[in-house]
């Protein structure tokens, strides 16, 4: 977890191996860690924490005491720095993270950044969404709604884990009345949010991205009974969605056909999430599909095409190799004049097609046979 703070305060969760290292982290606790005293009296004023309501216990306690996300974690067996057992990383740097956290969160937002395990936590879908939904559990509900998961039933049930429960649900109707402004527009704000939290905990958002969010919406209210009386809010809501598909939707550019050198330049101020790049009809030239090789007089020549997907890995352990189209390349270098252009297989030497063409101002046009692994063809002028 990194939370913002003044200079070197940071929280790490993973950072280090801690049933290897954790010993030697504790010796060197007390010659790093900033005392109680210090915490409380000059480090709340520049945390991200500093507007959490009340604040009714020390600051040290809120960061690593019993009852910090920490020491909750730890409790429930998820070691974390800071906590009581390990106040601090010892000698070790913290991680050196916390942007959302100082860039989101230093106004009138409480929030904090999990940097957290791999394993238990992070290695599987099942770890994952156990985790998500101890967040999401709404605070009264226990531990539990988590069928399958009763070891995380006592850390839910931790008062302090609804601030963080809290967080996600407004992280959550943040996101639905920004994707359907006009909804909230027409019913007021209040009811608006009131809304989307029976939504956000009816249909909890499936990706980490929340730009997005609320695909589903217009349904929820066709079947939400305190808006029976106004039937045209689902229409209003699609309209609504219709703009976020429109938003979120893949861009594509045309690109002329040649050799080119796309660049990508982030021009804004802050970080940007692109999906994977995808490029149709082109190949990076240092990943030809395939090899060519060739020799040649004043007026013969002889090429072989080779399949770089045909290779003695792809036979033993991949997919069969696909056929390959017809191609199109030119032969320099020959006499201008008609030609002859024979394609053989290379596995039964036979002659597999045969072909006409005109040599002129240097250039020789050659358009292949579709084929599979490789192919040989000799040209000779007529």
């Amino acid at each position: 977890m990194v939370i913002s703070m003044p200079g070197d305060v940071l929280f790490d969760s993973g950072k280090v191996d801690l049933k290897k290292d954790g010993e030697a982290i504790l010796r060197q606790v007390a010659e790093v860690i900033r005392g109680d005293a210090q915490l409380n009296a000059g480090y709340l004023a520049g945390s991200s924490l500093r507007t959490l309501p009340p604040l009714q216990r020390p600051f040290a306690e809120i960061l690593r005491g019993e009852t910090s996300l920490g020491g909750m974690l730890a409790a429930r067996g998820f070691p974390a720095v800071p906590s009581p057992a390990m106040p601090s990383p010892g000698i070790d740097p913290y991680f050196d993270g916390g942007y959302n956290t100082s860039r989101h969160t230093l106004n009138q937002v409480v929030g904090l950044q999990i940097e957290s395990h791999y394993a238990g936590v992070r290695d599987s879908d099942a770890n994952r969404r156990a985790f998500a939904a101890a967040l999401a559990v709404p605070e009264g509900a226990g531990g539990g709604g988590l069928p399958g998961h009763p070891d995380l039933a006592g850390l839910v049930a931790q008062p302090g884990f609804a601030v963080y429960r809290n967080t996600v649900m407004k992280g959550c109707v943040d996101a639905l009345q920004a994707n359907y402004p006009s909804i909230a527009g027409l019913v007021g704000e209040a009811w608006f949010r009131a809304a989307a939290v029976v939504h956000a905990r009816a249909h909890p958002p499936l990706r980490p991205t929340l730009l997005d969010y609320g695909a589903g919406f217009a349904e929820f209210l066709a079947a939400f009974e305190p808006a029976r009386e106004l039937p045209y809010l689902p229409d209003v809501a699609r309209l609504d969605r219709c703009w976020t598909d429109a938003h979120v939707a893949r861009d594509e550019v045309p690109v002329a056909a040649g050799a080119h050198v796309i660049e990508i330049e982030n021009t804004g101020k802050d970080w940007v999430e692109v999906s994977p790049y995808t490029f149709t009809g082109c190949r990076d030239p240092q990943y030809a599909q395939m090899d060519t090789y060739g020799l040649r007089t004043d007026d013969l020549a002889l090429v072989w095409l080779h399949d770089r997907e045909s290779n003695w890995y792809n036979d033993k352990y991949g997919e069969p190799p696909t056929p390959i189209d017809k191609t199109t390349f030119n032969l320099e270098g020959l006499v201008p004049g008609p030609y002859q252009i024979d394609w053989w297989d290379t596995r039964t030497g036979e002659i597999v097609a045969t072909r006409q063409a005109t040599c002129a101002d240097g250039q020789l046009p050659i358009e292949t046979p579709t084929f599979t692994r490789d192919i040989a063809a000799q040209a000779r002028r007529q």
